[in-house]
């Protein structure tokens, strides 16, 4: 069975008001996460959850290559 991927644009001010309203914890943290990546402008270091959990590391655009068989673009 192949898995389609659909891609949605979000404005970064609407993630950032989500962001702001967001009732809980996850709403937050999955929130501010969306808006770190759409601003392109802050990585998230993995060298402490690899030393724990050691897996070979993917770009996003890499791995929707890989399972779609397209070249993502």
């Amino acid at each position: 069975m192949e898995e389609k991927f659909k891609v949605t644009n979000i404005p970064w001010e609407s993630l950032e008001d989500q962001k702001k309203t967001a009732t809980d914890s996850v709403q937050k943290s999955f929130t501010g996460l969306m808006s770190a990546i759409a601003r392109k402008d802050q990585v998230v270091e993995m060298e402490g959850a690899l030393k724990k959990l050691p897996v070979q590391l993917a770009r996003v655009e890499d791995y929707i290559s890989a399972v779609s068989g397209r070249h993502p673009g």
